[in-house]
């Protein structure tokens, strides 16, 4: 058998380039969260040895983001929470499409996880009455594996929970004992792309959005980070565009200028008149 897994705790060079490079707060991500991905990653590597795989981390920033996955495993599920997607269903047929003029909607889903967000904002302009080439979903996501997946589109039954996909069946065909797959129709809808919330490069020369989900993130940042991707994303966000945030990311959005606006479980936001 091979040696226990040699852990104390993340090395402070490691949890500095956590907060450098990722924006993340290793204090939010808990030691627990931290003690796995290291274990895991020490023994995928056959390191042998914490100060061996330290070194390893140092070299390779792709082992530094395959140690990040580990620490950062999305949980989500198809219309989650489900009030956001019924206030935009709401909104795309009362307000976006009276005015669209032609226009195609853009949505932005960062980070999107395994994709079940993206798919789900995608149903939910479908059910709104948009055609799929109406609207388009860029949708990014720090893992490439988990990308991987939201591109197949195909998924177990533990990705549909509490009856929130109730009345979307519509949009999938069975894939397998108990898989389903997202159907044909949408993939053209929805564009995937890698990023970073915190790299330089994250939306650059992107045209704005008028739809932007960014969920259960920025809780895990550090403050500035939050305060840049917040800022970062106002930017990107059209006048009177939609921004769905999860429950616990509310207050550094409305630190850079937003108001709510919908039903209080959308957690939906609304730039102040003359912000952008």
């Amino acid at each position: 058998m091979p040696p226990p897994v040699e852990y104390t705790s993340f090395p402070p060079a490691v949890c500095e380039r956590l907060r450098t490079v990722y924006g993340l707060d290793p204090a939010t991500l808990g030691d627990t969260a931290l003690r796995c991905a290291w274990q895991h990653r020490l023994a995928a590597t056959r390191a042998g040895s914490a100060a061996v795989y330290e070194g390893f981390l140092a070299r390779s920033s792709e082992e530094m983001d395959a140690l990040v996955e580990e620490v950062l495993v999305p949980e989500s599920w198809f219309f989650r929470d489900g009030a956001p997607f019924a206030y935009l269903e709401k909104w795309v047929r009362e307000e976006w499409m009276p005015r669209a003029a032609g226009r195609v909607l853009r949505v932005l889903s960062a980070p999107c996880a395994a994709g079940q967000e993206a798919w789900s904002i995608a149903m939910t302009l479908v059910d709104a009455g948009l055609a799929p080439n109406q609207f388009v979903v860029h949708a990014g996501d720090l893992s490439k594996v988990f990308l991987e997946r939201a591109r197949l589109g195909v998924y177990p039954d533990s990705a549909f929970r509490g009856g929130d996909a109730v009345g979307r069946e519509h949009h999938f065909e069975p894939a397998g004992p108990n898989l389903r797959r997202v159907r044909a129709s949408l993939h053209g809808s929805v564009k995937w792309f890698h990023c970073n919330l915190i790299a330089s490069s994250f939306l650059l020369g992107e045209a704005p959005f008028d739809v932007i989900f960014c969920r259960n993130v920025l809780i895990y940042f550090h403050s500035a980070a939050r305060q840049h991707v917040a800022a970062r994303l106002r930017r990107s966000l059209v006048p009177g565009g939609l921004f769905f945030a999860g429950h616990a990311d509310g207050l550094p959005l409305l630190d850079h200028g937003y108001t709510t606006i919908g039903p209080a479980g959308a957690f939906a936001f609304r730039l102040r008149d003359g912000l952008n």
